[in-house]
């Protein structure tokens, strides 16, 4: 996905310029407001990430029976409910 990517980068290079300008800032507040809008930023490249289809965990027992996991959060799927996100984190899944 090509533009999910465009779009992390983009906000990687934004990151940078707030920790920049909070290394530069001659008040605490005005650190403290940069270094909020760069932890902002990082929460909004996880979540795009999140975006991004993944396919799930598969891990067998002994009898042969398949269990199938979120990628991110490792919940449990069940074999008959093959969603497109994980209820728990919100991963896209990509069933094959």
């Amino acid at each position: 996905m090509p533009e999910l990517e465009k779009v992390v980068e983009g906000l990687k290079e934004l990151r940078s310029h707030f920790r920049a300008m909070a290394g530069i800032s001659s008040s605490r507040q005005g650190r403290a407001n940069h270094l909020g809008s760069a932890r902002t930023i990082e929460d909004a490249i996880a979540l795009l990430k999140l975006r991004e289809p993944k396919p799930p965990i598969i891990k067998e027992n002994s009898y042969g029976w398949k269990f199938y996991y979120c990628p991110s959060c490792e919940k449990e799927f069940y074999q008959n409910n093959k969603f497109s996100f994980c209820d728990k984190c919100g991963q896209a899944v990509r069933w094959e």
